[in-house]
């Protein structure tokens, strides 16, 4: 735990110094303060579009794994054939 807290501590700092000293544009590397700052003043915007992308991302998952058993299954049943082919072709030349 302490090692997760450390880590994002180092993160955090980084980002600070890096916004501080270089002062990159806003829109390509916003500072610290100004992001904190619009997460507080827009949070049910921000809410709102994680409880969106949170459909999505569970949406995907379940037709993802729909999917894959279906290739799945598809693949065993395709190579079930082609091994059961040429198991008969090998028996039948003995």
């Amino acid at each position: 735990m302490n090692k997760v807290i450390f880590s994002v501590l180092i993160i955090l700092m980084t980002w600070l110094i890096i916004s501080y000293v270089f002062q990159p544009a806003q829109y390509l590397f916003p500072s610290l303060n100004s992001v904190a700052r619009d997460f507080l003043e827009n949070t049910d915007m921000y809410m709102t579009n994680t409880i969106y992308t949170l459909i999505e991302v569970v949406i995907g998952f379940i037709i993802a794994n729909i999917l894959g058993i279906i290739i799945a299954l598809c693949g065993v049943l395709l190579f079930n054939y082609i091994c059961e082919y040429y198991v008969y072709v090998v028996n039948h030349l003995m």
